[in-house]
């Protein structure tokens, strides 16, 4: 056997392994069903059963009912997200099975085109290695085992703008749509991933400097750019009268740059400073290594700058160990590999004894407790989100058969605020005729925050009409029975 053919079979062993990884993670998905949590948005997109809708009734939908048409009134603003969330849900309907299918392909898609852009600089065996490290960061289960993170568009985007740089002799049409596309996707899914415009204002550069002809391609670059500028503008809009953030935060610049100073407290911030002072001294005192290097260089410049950036954008509070650590979280171990991997090779290290410097420093970064979470996570996403759906089908049929029974939703906790109110989407969806009632027990010890919300729903809570003598009562949590009516039912709702 060739070298050649020899080094074929192990890339391709490295591709198959790429997606065996998140199927072997996240194959259970595909088996549940529908949760309290999240999942209600999109029954509340809907209205109730009765609502059919066309292609047009859904941009009536998405300029009604979500951020999109609020331009410069929400404190968050998504417009991919939520683009994308209806053209699922325009496609698949009400179908948990296939938005789980979905966004398992999407995590297959994900891990081949880490692979892919790992595999231009390293060799087979460090790149999948990478990528099982990548896998075992324990926040992946609440990104793909749920259905709503805006961190599954996210991969998406990133996958097609790590595709746009990986895939060999991709005509620069295809390559500068790859990259549009991941970047339109990436910076309207979620307000931290506006920095990969600077993605474009690089390519853009690149194209002025080698003096592109092709007038298209500057245009191509251009969209994602106007795209940043009109969210930030919406976000201007809001926080130019608001000077909090939502979570509570100040969105003054004066503290938020002060907020750099909780960096010497961070191990990666050190991590990454060494890395860009050592190559900053090569490119001064090397010739010709920032020729030779300039993609790594440029790559590591940038995961640095996003890593800042969101160590501020959560206010210090990061990384989290969730979903909110996608993507910068990851990239450190990449980055510090691909730092050594120009090191050794500026010195002429053996090739095979750099395979496996590169291997061990990769799997050091290895959590194998996180590869169990992840994997855990979707035996656990299935089981919850059967045991709610199997609830919510008995529930809807028992009160569709007795209409004259009452409902009772009683809130132990402040907390039970989201899961009453994605509760009572689904109630409307399936256009139930029973009379429903909110009672408050008596809730000691509340925080400011905890008040607030229970404030809202004590305006719901109508204590002048009083439930039927016949009554069914749902709580959130196991409580202690507390009668409403002379026969009652008590069941917890699960979730």
């Amino acid at each position: 056997m060739n070298s050649i053919n020899k080094s074929k079979i192990f890339y391709i062993s490295g591709v198959v392994a790429s997606v065996c990884i998140p199927i072997l993670l996240f194959i259970n998905n595909i088996f549940a069903e529908w949760w309290l949590i999240d999942d209600h948005e999109l029954f509340s997109f809907l209205g109730t059963i009765k609502n059919h809708y066309s292609f047009a009734d859904f941009i009536s939908i998405l300029l009604e009912k979500t951020e999109v048409g609020r331009f410069a009134e929400t404190s968050r603003f998504r417009p991919s997200y939520f683009i994308l969330r209806l053209v699922e849900l325009y496609l698949y309907g009400l179908n948990p099975t296939v938005f789980y299918v979905a966004r398992l392909l999407v995590s297959i898609l994900f891990s081949v085109a880490l692979y892919q852009f790992l595999y231009r600089f390293l060799s087979v065996f460090v790149s999948l290695a990478l990528v099982l490290v990548v896998w075992s960061y324990p926040f992946w289960g609440d990104v793909f085992s749920r259905m709503g993170p805006a961190e599954i568009y996210g991969s998406l985007g990133l996958a097609f703008l790590l595709f746009s740089y990986s895939v060999p002799r991709l005509k620069i049409e295809i390559s500068s749509f790859l990259r549009v596309v991941g970047l339109l996707v990436l910076v309207g899914a979620k307000e931290n991933f506006i920095i990969f415009v600077l993605v474009s204002f690089y390519e853009l550069t690149k194209l002025f400097y080698y003096r592109e002809r092709k007038v298209y391609l500057y245009f191509f670059e251009v969209l994602p750019i106007l795209y940043t500028f009109y969210i930030v503008l919406s976000l201007y809009g809001f926080y130019s009268t608001n000077s909090e953030d939502i979570y509570g935060n100040s969105t003054s610049i004066h503290d938020r740059l002060n907020l750099y100073s909780g960096l010497f407290r961070e191990q990666n911030f050190f991590v990454l400073s060494f890395i860009l002072i050592v190559l900053s001294t090569f490119v001064v005192t090397t010739k010709g290594f920032l020729r030779s290097c300039r993609k790594i260089i440029i790559f590591i410049s940038f995961c640095s700058a996003h890593y800042l950036f969101n160590f501020v954008f959560y206010h210090a509070k990061w990384p989290t160990g969730m979903r909110y650590d996608f993507p910068a979280v990851f990239l450190v171990p990449i980055m510090v590999v691909l730092f050594l991997n120009v090191i050794l090779n500026h010195y002429h290290f053996p090739h095979k004894k750099q395979i496996l410097v590169l291997l061990f420093v990769s799997l050091y970064w290895l959590d194998l407790s996180g590869l169990k979470i992840n994997l855990k996570s979707s035996f656990e996403n299935r089981r919850r989100t059967v045991a709610f759906s199997t609830f919510l089908n008995g529930a809807v049929t028992s009160f569709k058969e007795n209409p004259d029974k009452d409902i009772v939703i009683r809130i132990a906790s402040a907390w039970d605020y989201e899961p009453y109110f994605s509760l009572m989407v689904f109630f409307k969806y399936y256009d139930l005729k029973n009379r429903i009632f909110l009672r408050i027990d008596s809730i000691p010890n509340k925080t400011v925050f905890e008040s607030q919300l229970l404030d809202v729903l004590s305006k719901l809570e109508n204590l002048n009409v009083r439930p039927k003598n016949n009554c069914l009562v749902f709580s959130f949590a196991d409580l202690k029975s507390r009668s409403f009516c002379k026969s009652q039912e008590d069941r917890i709702v699960p979730w």
